[in-house]
């Protein structure tokens, strides 16, 4: 489907809010080419508003059409993209939209305040986790986990050694006091099983208690427990893709096109008459606290791997997650030890 860029605000009511693969063109030449979960979306958030992104705005004037085409799969439209990059040589200028530049990475610390912290980078001595896309959704997910466990939400560093600093948390009983060490050498054991690892075990009971919930008619409490719930699945989900995305290998068959998977990104696009190598940052050049962190700029092409294979093949990741997470928890723990 091909619309032209003057009449996208009449036009944009029509567009699908489906995956596929949208292109900003001049004329036969495209500017941009993307794939997304969310047509409508995407195409209403970088076309029709105002950015400060120079190369977005530099597409945006010059720009005459807008291309899209639906897809049933993420990973397929994501396929697309790049057979359509490499046909029209578009690397440089795609290269240079970098809407993953704003994702961010949880810090997390095992033994003093700020336990936790939201970063741009992964500079300091924490261990990180990531990226994520919203830092909403993880300060939503850092207040579930001050809510249900009472873990804490520090903003600065407290003297330990002094007795009269609690916060305004500690004194309402809503943490245990971390900046206390009252938990000892249990301290970074207790972050570490609640922070680093997913727990299917909590997510059942939490379910169970909003059933409880709602046989008492307490629908309020029930509404909230369950968007906690949701937020902790999501994260769950993440922990997984973090554990897992690293040994994800193979080649894969999507309709008539294979895909070699190489450290849980496509290497090779081979299609009856396509053929596309790709190139990523290697692994090897990350540090000892950054084995859960993955590049902001292969994070997209990452996750849509990791979603398909969990789909698709479920046991493959829970394999790849008991084969690699005793050696990983053992990294992140001399780690954390230092």
């Amino acid at each position: 489907m091909e619309i032209l860029y003057s009449e996208l605000e009449k036009e944009l009511k029509n567009i699908p809010k489906s995956i596929g693969v949208f292109a900003l063109k001049e004329g036969k030449k495209p500017l941009l080419i993307k794939s997304t979960e969310n047509l409508h979306k995407f195409i209403a958030v970088y076309c029709d508003k105002i950015t400060d992104d120079v190369f977005l705005k530099e597409a945006q004037a010059n720009a005459d059409k807008i291309w899209y085409e639906e897809y049933s799969l993420l990973i397929e439209a994501y396929i697309e993209e790049q057979i359509l990059i490499h046909k029209y040589e578009a690397t440089a200028q795609v290269n240079n939209f970098k809407p993953w530049s704003k994702y961010i990475y949880l810090g997390v610390n095992f033994d003093r305040p700020p336990f936790f912290k939201i970063s741009h980078d992964t500079t300091e001595d924490y261990y990180y986790l990531g990226p994520f896309r919203s830092s909403f959704t993880l300060n939503d997910i850092l207040d579930v986990f001050s809510d249900l466990f009472k873990l804490p939400r520090c903003e600065i560093s407290y003297p330990v050694e002094t007795e009269n600093n609690h916060c305004d948390r500690m004194k309402n009983e809503q943490c245990l006091g971390f900046c206390r060490n009252k938990l000892g050498e249990a301290l970074p054991e207790m972050l570490n099983r609640m922070v680093m690892l997913p727990d299917k075990k909590l997510i059942l009971k939490l379910e169970a208690e909003i059933e409880a919930l709602k046989d008492n008619l307490d629908f309020l409490k029930a509404e909230h427990l369950s968007t906690q719930v949701s937020l902790l699945k999501w994260y769950y989900k993440s922990l997984l893709f973090f554990y897992t995305s690293q040994f994800i290998e193979g080649d894969f068959k999507i309709h008539n096109t294979t895909i070699i998977l190489e450290q849980g990104v496509i290497k090779e696009i081979i299609g009856e008459n396509d053929y596309v190598e790709l190139y990523h940052p290697p692994l090897s050049h990350r540090k000892n606290n950054e084995l859960l962190a993955y590049y902001k700029s292969d994070f997209d092409h990452r996750w849509i791997v990791f979603d398909y294979i969990y789909k698709t093949y479920p046991e493959m990741i829970e394999t790849l997650y008991m084969d690699n997470l005793v050696e990983l928890q053992e990294k992140i723990y001399a780690v954390t030890s230092l």
